[in-house]
């Protein structure tokens, strides 16, 4: 894990045990954890702080059955989805200051980890188009990672400038076009190697940015008639007649542990 990285988890990540093999890991390393954990987890507070949340002992015992005290702040909420529906936080984090990372900003920043599981899912799914990574060995398989990660930066960055100048969806942007043409970058990029400076990646980025953005944008298509989900067999099961879609801030409040 890079210094300074914040290592949020779930349920499954969220045990005392996890949690102090991880801090065991990293040692004197600048890594902090914010973990969701299960109700029924026993803990001893230690102090209230004025947030509403508490620093408390956690009893951990290693693979050798040996005692030990893992010591968390506890941060408690409860809040309503876009979607109306209720639901209730219990995390620990080791970032015990609670001026310096208020209870709600870390509980806030839990909720938003859903933005990053929908990256990595698009990521996999769709920029990719192999159900498994094509390279043979660790060199090329790190250029093949490298390029679906500049390739989703590059279609992130387009799709706004998309949305805001030239007025057309996402869905219109070509993942596959824009695969092929950052394919080609990593390998221009590669052959010149050190001959270029900061400067020249700059300005072939740019350009790089101005060539897509013409031949990337699919042409539009004829509306339908009817939703796609609908157009399916009949069968036994209940059809999907609609996908609602929320924005907004999701509502949470704290309680105190």
């Amino acid at each position: 894990m890079p210094t300074g990285s914040l290592v949020i988890g779930d349920r499954l990540f969220g045990t005392g045990r996890t949690l102090w093999q991880a801090k065991e890991a990293w040692g004197d390393r600048d890594i902090a954890f914010l973990a969701r954990v299960r109700e029924n987890l026993c803990t001893q507070i230690i102090e209230r702080l004025s947030d509403g949340s508490a620093i408390v002992e956690v009893a951990v015992k290693d693979e050798q059955g040996k005692k030990h005290s893992l010591r968390v702040r506890e941060i408690q909420a409860q809040g309503v989805g876009l979607n109306g529906n209720a639901f209730t936080l219990r995390l620990w984090t080791s970032l015990l200051d609670e001026t310096r990372y208020p209870a709600e900003d870390l509980a806030r920043r839990y909720i938003e980890r859903w933005e990053h599981e929908l990256y990595h899912r698009e990521l996999k799914l769709d920029v990719r188009s192999a159900r498994v990574l094509a390279s043979q060995t660790p060199e090329t398989a790190l250029q093949e990672v490298a390029a679906l990660v500049l390739a989703s930066a590059v279609i992130a960055r387009i799709r706004v400038e998309t949305g805001t100048e030239l007025e057309v969806p996402p869905r219109r942007m070509s993942f596959m076009k824009l695969m092929s043409a950052t394919e080609e970058l990593w390998g221009a990029c590669k052959l010149l190697g050190e001959l270029l400076t900061p400067e020249h990646y700059q300005k072939i980025w740019l350009h790089y940015i101005d060539e897509v953005r013409g031949w990337a944008v699919l042409p539009e298509r004829r509306s339908r008639s009817c939703p796609r989900v609908l157009r399916q067999p009949v069968s036994r099961w209940p059809r999907k007649v609609d996908q609602p879609s929320h924005t907004g801030k999701i509502t949470l409040e704290l309680l105190s542990v």
